[in-house]
């Protein structure tokens, strides 16, 4: 028997700390209204790691980012099955600034746990079924990309088919398949650099952030001292 929806809801909306006493008293209470199936499976759920409680907690804080991230991969996975380089480029980009967002309004996290969270977002936003559990912020498990990026466990829609044409001459077929395979080595590597840079990004703010702090400490002693 499936927990329902506002349970699964309320024990992920738990902090970590609290999440196995919310979790034995949502179980209590299943109990007491004679929902034993449900208590049971209840009891089964494991301790989400950090990036999956940072996810979902972003699905409740951010919501609105969190459905323009899921929005911008089913455009993703449209323009995938499409065919079409150029709007992938640009999809991927938005993507990554999407997800760099969040994980920036995420708190205070390590650079692992970031980059954690960073995988998990595009791959729970990549998927339809994974996407609906972010929005709802009820993930359990993180997610790491089965294929390219953020295509990773997507759906894809087909191709749109064309008219009929004359059978080209082979090497005419050769030398599309060709230039089909170099953008997407292309499109691959953009997003490597993409990811790279997003983590220097981060490494960067941290950086500055840490600089302020110490700067803004130091003034005040010296005003104290000056005083």
């Amino acid at each position: 028997m499936a927990i329902k929806p506002d349970v699964l809801e309320l024990l992920y909306a738990a902090e970590p700390e609290e999440f196995v006493a919310e979790r034995k008293r949502l179980e209590r209470s299943l109990r007491d209204e004679g929902r034993t199936e449900e208590a049971d499976e209840l009891a089964k759920v494991g301790k989400p790691s950090l990036p999956v409680y940072a996810a979902n907690r972003l699905a409740r804080d951010r919501s609105g980012d969190v459905a323009q991230l899921i929005s911008t991969g089913e455009r993703l996975a449209a323009a995938h099955g499409a065919g079409d380089p150029e709007e992938l480029r640009k999809l991927q980009a938005e993507l990554s600034d999407r997800v760099t967002t969040l994980v920036r309004h995420a708190g205070e996290l390590s650079e692992a746990v970031e980059q954690r969270l960073a995988t998990l977002l595009r791959a729970a936003a990549s998927s339809s079924g994974t996407a609906e559990l972010l929005r709802r912020g009820v993930l359990s498990e993180e997610l790491q990309p089965a294929a390219f990026d953020a295509l990773a466990g997507m759906t894809l829609a087909a191709p749109k088919p064309r008219p009929k044409q004359e059978r080209k001459p082979e090497p005419a077929r050769e030398r599309k398949r060709g230039h089909v395979e170099k953008l997407e080595g292309q499109l691959a590597e953009a997003a490597t650099a993409l990811r790279e840079a997003e983590r220097d990004l981060r490494k960067a703010e941290r950086d500055h952030e840490r600089a302020a702090r110490r700067v803004a400490q130091l003034t005040k002693r010296l005003e104290d001292a000056s005083g």
